[in-house]
């Protein structure tokens, strides 16, 4: 492969595998959109071990190409063999070129040259594996495909047309005096939440590990930087996921770094002691916590705020980042005007050398925006004169209460309505503890929603969530910093910002109001089923279930509990090492204690378990086992069949409750079986092994659409929550408006009929719904 430093260079592709799918007869076409591309001298962007350059095709469009690299051999790591990706990856590479980029997992295979030693190829496929699970997600760059190019592996991605948040500070600093305004420094924090937060959500959870100003970026298509700045109204991208991390539900399954030996570390000055560091033995679950990222991106608003990082990284301090870190106390944050403090301790509180005495993103978000909230910081145009039922008071620009600067300094922030869950004290966020419950403060219910299927979705232009039917006509919208829950026999489980707890509304007549039929008492809550919802005791910690009217039908004592189902609930035994079993509704064990995690029951008594070896199968009504084979994976029974995964594949089937497969193991995921809405059939999600797209199936295989969604929820109520493919140019949301589309084309969610059809079509700003991971 030609270096990029010549003014223009042709760069061929001998093996190319496309992050997206590929229609059939589509693959000569594709083979000249991407493997002969020529490299552009004047968009070279280089860091650590990999280069990035601006290249295009015969076409004209532009792509971003990067390759590793490595200037000379690095000792010690030539023996390093990359494992293969784990079944079920995002995007299984051909066997060709997994072979050739060195994933057989024997040393001598691959063609690269020797100073890219087989553990940088398995960082760049492992960066590859995880871009791609955030490509289609708006803040992060597409994602067009891995390949071979002179031997060595490169990816093919969007070019993002802007500038780096490094550069453009530095380029603002040119023109203005000052620093960056803290509106600004709040509203760039609570943007790069939002893309976390949403990167969050996939089925593997995404930690981004190295967030810094040169691997955030203004894209520049519709506002320069210098505006962005200037107003915070911003438009980002986060790059560079060579550190980056997607951790499994599962947490016992091997991590990267378990497999290969190869440790990927964060960028020092903004990074935090978890990150720098190979010697320190640390649970895996610390190296793959969001607190990596609060840690890194307070660093970066310290700079913003201070003009400087944390701490003095670099200078002639011979100890190490890690240890500075954990030995110095950092730079002093002097306080600015309009400040007050509230938003320097929010700051501070982040990067605490512990990760448990750091805010979560969620309390770190609901800081920042309350700050926000405050009148002396509030920008024009804000909400002040707006009604006090139009706020909602986790938005940046909206509060239910004034406070003063002089109580936040005191130690709370307040926010909406009331005293806010999270409250900065001696530099640490504390969001545990909630005021008493004045019960005059809420509007109640006579009796649950007993009308139309509702349906959970976030709406753009109000930022938040809300109920809607089928007809997109909006029902309910609840005021919560937090998602709400789906209508369940008439009620919505929801977080009370008043009081810091959750209690359970209902929706109301024809307009998007609700009241509270169960107050906000609880620490956390499942949803009701079968009359019962299962809750955690605000005082002990414990878990209970209660009836519709909030009265305690099992007192809490367990450690855990689910859903009842089929009269019965799975509950945790209290304890540390307390196991799983089964519950009456009288709160009795009808099966003991004995499983390291029990399903919820179908109708003939069946429920998926898990033995204390880590292995699945079946149990019947008295606990037994009905299944000899032991699965690694196995998700909810309903209906006589159980998603299970193969061993021996890699791949996805469903077996029957002896464990016998019905349908053999073809497909890279699978959840359960759900009733279609007249509960005479039932249909089930499933991710085509060869395009890679979502589906419905029959019970017996059959397929009962054709694959052609990015994701698939469960069927509930006659729909399912879904996402479009990125290269889906026929939906059209808007019938009213067929240019309208949604921005971000690989990011368009909604909900699909049985038989694949789009719903709410005419709600453009429904952008997102909850996809939840599937149920055992």
């Amino acid at each position: 492969m030609p270096t990029f430093t010549d003014s223009l260079q042709i760069v061929d592709l001998e093996l190319f595998d496309a992050a997206f799918a590929i229609a059939p007869g589509d693959e000569d076409e594709v083979k000249r959109r991407f493997m002969t591309l020529f490299a552009h001298e004047t968009g070279m962007r280089r860091g650590g071990s990999a280069e990035v350059c601006l290249v295009s095709n015969a076409r004209g469009e532009r792509f971003a190409l990067k390759r590793l690299h490595v200037a000379s051999p690095l000792p010690n790591t030539s023996q390093i063999s990359p494992q293969p990706p784990g079944p079920g990856a995002a995007q299984p590479m051909r066997k060709e070129l997994r072979h050739s980029v060195g994933s057989s997992g024997t040393p001598g295979h691959s063609p690269t040259p020797d100073y890219v030693t087989q553990g940088h190829v398995a960082a760049f496929y492992e960066e590859y594996r995880i871009h791609l699970a955030v490509s289609s997600l708006r803040g992060f760059p597409r994602l067009y495909g891995f390949g071979l190019s002179g031997g060595q592996p490169v990816i093919v991605m969007e070019w993002v047309k802007g500038i780096t948040l490094r550069e453009a500070v530095r380029e603002r600093g040119k023109t203005t005096d000052g620093p960056v305004p803290l509106t600004v420094v709040a509203r760039l924090g609570l943007e790069v939440l939002a893309l976390l937060r949403r990167a969050g959500e996939l089925s593997e959870r995404f930690v981004h590990r190295d967030l810094s100003p040169r691997n955030i970026m203004l894209r520049t298509d519709r506002s320069t930087a210098e505006e962005q700045l200037a107003t915070g109204d911003f438009d980002l991208c986060l790059i560079d996921f060579g550190s980056s991390a997607l951790t499994a539900v599962d947490a016992r399954q091997a991590t990267f770094t378990a497999r290969t030996g190869v440790w990927r570390l964060g960028t020092p000055a903004y990074a935090p002691p978890e990150m720098l560091t190979a010697d320190v033995v640390l649970p895996e679950e610390v190296r793959h916590s969001p607190a990596i990222d609060v840690y890194a991106l307070c660093s970066v608003l310290f700079e913003l705020y201070a003009g400087e990082t944390p701490f003095a990284i670099g200078s002639p301090d011979e100890r190490s980042p890690y240890r500075i870190k954990t030995e110095d106390v950092p730079r002093n944050l002097t306080l600015r005007e309009p400040d007050g403090g509230a938003l320097a301790e929010a700051i501070r509180a982040g990067i605490s050398p512990q990760p448990q005495d750091r805010p979560s993103p969620k309390d770190l978000a609901t800081a920042l925006a309350n700050w926000l909230a405050l009148p002396d910081e509030a920008p024009a145009g804000s909400w002040r004169g707006t009604r006090p039922a139009e706020r909602g008071f986790w938005q940046p620009d909206y509060a239910r209460r004034l406070v003063t600067r002089r109580r936040l300094i005191s130690g709370c922030i307040v926010g909406a309505s009331a005293l806010v869950s999270g409250a900065l004290a001696a530099g640490k966020l504390l969001s545990r503890r909630g005021p008493s419950l004045d019960e005059n403060r809420y509007e109640r219910a006579d009796a649950p929603y007993a009308g139309e299927p509702l349906f959970r979705a976030y709406d753009g232009r109000r930022s938040g969530w809300v109920l809607c039917t089928a007809d997109g006509e909006i029902v309910c919208n609840p005021m919560s910093s937090r998602p709400c829950g789906p209508l369940r026999e008439g009620l919505v489980a929801l977080f009370d910002d008043l009081s810091g707890r959750y209690g359970f509304v209902t929706p109301i007549g024809s307009s998007d109001s609700y009241a509270w039929v169960v107050l906000p008492r609880y620490a956390q809550v499942g949803n009701f089923s079968g009359g019962h919802a299962a809750v955690q005791d605000a005082e002990t910690g414990l878990w209970g279930y209660i009836d519709m009217t909030g009265t305690w039908a099992v007192q809490p004592k367990f450690a855990e509990a689910a859903a009842f189902s089929c009269d019965v609930a799975a509950a945790r035994a209290g304890g540390h090492r307390g196991l799983w079993g089964a519950l009456d509704e009288a709160g009795s064990w009808v099966i003991e204690p004995q499983f390291l995690a029990l399903g919820r029951r179908d109708t003939d008594g069946c429920a998926a378990a898990q033995d204390t070896d880590g292995r699945w199968g079946f149990v019947d009504e008295a606990g037994s086992w009905t299944t000899k084979i032991r699965f690694s994976q196995l998700r909810r029974y309903v209906g006589g069949l159980a998603p299970a995964l193969d061993d021996a594949t890699g791949l996805w089937g469903f077996v029957d409750a002896r464990g016998a497969w019905v349908i053999p193991p073809a497909y890279l995921d699978a959840r359960p079986f759900n009733p279609v809405e007249d509960a005479s059939d039932f249909l089930a999600a499933v991710k085509d092994a060869s395009t890679q797209l979502w589906h419905f199936v029959e019970p017996d295989g059959a397929p009962h659409t054709k694959p052609n969604l990015w994701k698939l929820g469960d069927l509930t109520d006659g729909l399912a929550p879904a996402q479009a493919r990125a290269d889906d140019d026929t939906l059209i949301f808007d019938e009213g408006e067929p240019e309208a589309r949604a921005e971000g084309v690989g990011m368009r969610y909604g909900y699909v009929d049985p038989q694949g059809a789009w719903q709410m079509r005419q709600l453009t700003d429904l952008t997102d719904t909850a996809i939840g991971p599937a149920e055992i």
